[in-house]
């Protein structure tokens, strides 16, 4: 099948609601294309170009890098999507891009080139072991006229976890597991590992992961250890806490292209895409100016959370990448990075950033720093709300009477909260279920 250069598809017709991320969308290519034919479903922008960002990385591979002193910088992500149960669509949003990367390679003539472009994927509960398994180089014979030809697939891996916690499992038994991942990110040349099985060698490694998750997953499945061994600065984390999309039933939009098209239109791009990329001149030259600025605020003191710092320590790193992604997704050849995709770049991340250390502030707290998070967040949301009503959404925490009062004091103390009874300001909490909080802080 030959084909054919694809015409990026317009803003699918309809009255959406307005996303603020909709403004940051790229030059239209595959990832507008992917992002609009997700126009019916609840997931919001964000995720949805996300989505497609992990689709273009996995088709990638190794076959487009950066140049890199001693080596290469290939587009490899981690990303995993956060919001609450039943919100935004996170795990259809997973689904669909592994649906397009089964369908793409079918579209590949070429029997070699399609089986080093076939994703090799783990989508069940992983174990150290699992993933050394997985990562086994192999390789592939086919005819070529009179001719066996052999191909070589190394060490490439393309994890796509719709149930985040199921994947990753519990804290206590999961670091393992996780600072595999935190290695295998930087996509060695050749490694090793030791399992039960003796030593097995890596080649050409090429890790990619897409994990949909709750924050209270992200807080169960991540442990403290996870800040310090560098797993959370090479993660890309994208929190949304709701969709403003209502769709009792997801929509396939006879203006958008569906799964089968978009593995047409990956095709192609896995056919144009090749080779070193790199930034022009004037390209380079801002980015340079954008890292000095970018590492003289990591060294510095911040008012961010160190947490928040913790997070961005490769932004860099992640800069780069998606600036690649950005170009590399567009229907025309070349392999030159400008001043337009690098902005669009620097301007996604930041916004992506801007909330992403929200559902990791809870790691490593104290039952009772996680119950006056709680408590005030409660309060916060609703705006007011009565002792019986707080009581009972607390006890399933078991945050009972002594301790809820306690909590309630001190958001009281700091002014950030008025306690009101029969109409009457109170100074402290009591045990009357009449008992009214409300949320008075202006600044959070």
């Amino acid at each position: 099948m030959t084909l054919k250069t694809p015409a990026p598809y317009k803003k699918p017709a309809g009255n959406w609601p307005k996303e603020d991320f909709d403004a940051l969308l790229p030059t239209p290519g595959f990832i507008t294309d992917f992002t609009y034919a997700l126009r019916g479903m609840e997931a919001p922008t964000i995720f949805a170009f996300w989505a497609a960002v992990h689709t273009m990385s996995v088709m990638l591979k190794r076959h487009v890098w950066f140049p890199w002193f001693f080596g290469k910088r290939f587009a490899n992500f981690y990303i995993m999507l956060v919001a609450p149960p039943r919100q935004c669509g996170k795990s259809e949003v997973v689904k669909f891009s592994e649906r397009v990367l089964k369908i793409f390679p079918k579209f590949i003539e070429n029997p070699g080139w399609k089986f080093l472009k076939t994703p090799n994927f783990i989508r069940t509960r992983a174990t150290p072991e699992s993933l050394a398994d997985a990562l086994v180089p192999s390789e592939f014979k086919y005819a070529e006229g009179s001719k066996v030809q052999t191909v070589k697939i190394g060490s490439e891996l393309a994890i796509v976890a719709s149930e985040g916690s199921t994947f990753l499992g519990k804290q206590q038994y999961n670091l393992g597991l996780i600072d595999r991942l935190t290695h295998y990110f930087d996509c060695m040349d050749d490694d090793s590992d030791r399992t039960r099985k003796g030593v097995q060698e890596f080649r050409d490694m090429y890790v990619t992961a897409i994990i949909a998750t709750t924050p209270k997953g992200v807080e169960s499945s991540i442990p403290p250890e996870a800040f310090e061994g560098g797993f959370l600065s090479r993660l890309v984390m994208i929190y949304q806490e709701k969709s403003l999309k209502e769709n009792a039933y997801p929509i396939e939009l006879p203006d958008a292209a569906g799964p089968e098209e978009l593995g047409k239109r990956l095709a192609w791009l896995s056919t144009v895409a090749k080779g070193e990329y790199h930034f022009d001149d004037e390209a380079d030259a801002e980015y340079r100016s954008w890292y000095h600025h970018f590492k003289t605020k990591m060294l510095g003191k911040d008012e961010d959370s160190e947490r928040k710092q913790t997070m961005m320590q490769r932004y860099d790193v992640h800069l780069m990448k998606l600036a690649l992604i950005l170009r590399a997704q567009q229907y025309r050849p070349g392999n030159e990075i400008g001043i337009h995709e690098f902005d669009q770049a620097r301007k996604i991340l930041d916004y992506t950033y801007g909330v992403n250390h929200i559902p990791t502030d809870s790691i490593g707290d104290s039952s009772v720093d996680k119950h006056h998070r709680r408590v005030r967040e409660l309060i916060q949301k609703s705006g007011a709300i009565d002792r019986q009503s707080l009581a009972r959404k607390m006890s399933p925490y078991k945050c009972y009477v002594e301790e809820l009062n306690q909590i309630l004091n001190h958001l009281s103390s700091e002014a950030q909260i008025e306690i009101v009874l029969n109409g009457k300001r109170e100074n402290l909490a009591s045990r009357s279920t009449k008992e009214v909080y409300k949320w008075v802080a202006i600044i959070v």
